[in-house]
This record gives C-alpha cells, structure tokens and sequence, in this order.
C-alpha cells in the first residue's frame, strides 16, 4: 500500500464521522389534541382518533338495549317485527302472521349453522313468512304458513327442484341444513 493511501485510510478512521440528523417525515403524527378523563387517569388522544362506523351499530326503537352487531339477531328482529303487525297493515284483506308461526320461524333461524349464510325474510298478505337464500348455486326457501305448515323448496342452477314438507322441525339438525343449503353456497363447497 502506498504511502498516501495509507495516511487517508488511518485519517478517515481517526476523524469522528459526522453527526446524523433526524430525517423529517411528512406523515409524522399530529400533536396531542384532546383529553379523556375517565376517573383519575388522564389519556391524551391524538386529534384524528377514528370513530366506530355507524353501520356496524344499529338502533332499532330509541332504548340502548336494542343495539346490535350480530346479523342473525338482526334478522331474528326483522322477522319478530312481524308481531307489530295487524289486519290491513298492507291494505283490505291482510293479515298478520299468528304468534306460534313466528316462534317456529325464529327458532329455525337458531338452527341454522353458523358458516352457512342467512336467508332473507319476507312476508306475504296471507300472513304466510318465508325465510329464502339467493345463492350462486341456487335457489331455497321455507314456508309457514298461518295454518301452522313448514315447507322446504328449492332449485339448483340446473333446474333440479325439491319439495319438501317439514312437520317436525325439532328433528332439524346442521346436517339437515348442509345438505339442502351447502351445495348452493359456493364458500361453504370450498371449506368442506
């Protein structure tokens, strides 16, 4: 090594390397904004906390006991709401569905399985309320009726349709459920 090469190499580990700055970012946080007291502790909150979504917390009537996050109590609510109604809540002729049906209802929509999606509710100027899936595969739905009958129908998108009276719903177990409604829904096919 030459003489000049190593009088640079020995001066540069001599030499204190320069000091580094703190590098400035534009996305630094903003200061501290607000207080929340609860009791005697003191959190300071920056100014852009976010706030929960409205949608995920739905008000049903004006008492807090009837908010809700779960959709299956939503529609359990939806389909209970039914009681609410009176003769002529849809013009002459009318009816609302007796009690005893709605209770089978709501227990059916219990005893759906947790990964198969929920149906939609509906009702008809009969009283008669319908709980149906729209799926990808097909077509499903349950009746009953006011004079305290259950049917099951459904088509697949093949055309293959299948009737069904249900006259003990006490017997309905998932397996029931799985292999009218699972070959409809094509997530519930991918995880089986």
């Amino acid at each position: 090594m030459d003489p000049i090469s190593t009088f640079t190499l020995a001066a540069a580990m001599l030499v204190a390397a320069p000091a580094t700055r703190k590098q400035i970012f534009d996305c630094q946080p903003e200061a501290i904004k607000k207080e929340f007291i609860a009791t005697d502790t003191v959190f300071l909150l920056p100014g852009n906390v976010a706030q929960p979504a409205a949608e995920y917390l739905i008000k049903i009537g004006s008492s807090p006991k009837f908010l809700s996050v779960s959709h299956r109590e939503m529609l359990k609510r939806e389909v209970g709401a039914y009681s609410d109604l009176t003769d002529g809540w849809n013009g002459p002729g009318t009816m609302p569905p007796p009690h005893e049906i709605l209770d089978v209802a709501l227990n059916m929509i219990d005893a759906i399985p947790a990964r198969l999606p929920l149906p939609r509710p509906m009702i008809s100027a009969s009283g008669e309320i319908g709980l149906y899936w729209d799926l990808a595969g097909g077509y499903a739905e349950v009746g009953f009726d006011p004079n305290g009958e259950v049917t099951f129908f459904s088509r697949d998108q093949h055309g293959v349709e299948r009737f069904e009276n249900l006259r003990d719903l006490m017997i309905l177990e998932q397996s029931w459920f799985w292999d009218r409604l699972g070959p409809f829904d094509s997530p519930a096919k991918e995880a089986a």
